[in-house]
C-alpha cells in the first residue's frame, strides 16, 4: 500500500479482508497485530517473527518467503473461499484479544 497516514489506517483495514505479511525479518509487527485485531485473513511468510503469532491453517496461512507461487496460491485461496478468510481472521482475534 505504501505509506498511509495513521489517521487513515483503520479505513484501509475496514475495507480489507486479507492481510499479507511478507516480511522476512522483523520484530513483533504492529501491522500484524492490527490485522489480527481487525479480524483479517492473514497470509504470512514462514519466518520466526510470524511463527510466534500465527498457526498455519488455524489463524492464518504461511508461505515460504522465497516462493512467490505459493504466496499467490494462498492469496487465491482466500479470495476464492472468503468464509475461510473470515474464519482465520476471527480465530486470530480470539487468540490474541
Amino acid at each position: 500500500m505504501g505509506g498511509v497516514l495513521n489517521e487513515r489506517i483503520n479505513e484501509f483495514y475496514r475495507i480489507s479482508s486479507i492481510f499479507d505479511f511478507t516480511s522476512i525479518r522483523e520484530g513483533t509487527s504492529l501491522a500484524l497485530i492490527e490485522a489480527m485485531f481487525n479480524r483479517l485473513g492473514i497470509i504470512a511468510s514462514n519466518v520466526q517473527e510470524s511463527n510466534s503469532m500465527i498457526r498455519d491453517h488455524e489463524n492464518g496461512l504461511f508461505f515460504e518467503a522465497d516462493n512467490a507461487c505459493e504466496f499467490a496460491d494462498k492469496i487465491k485461496l482466500l479470495i476464492e473461499i472468503p468464509d475461510f478468510a473470515d474464519k482465520l481472521g476471527q480465530k486470530s482475534f480470539e487468540d490474541f484479544f
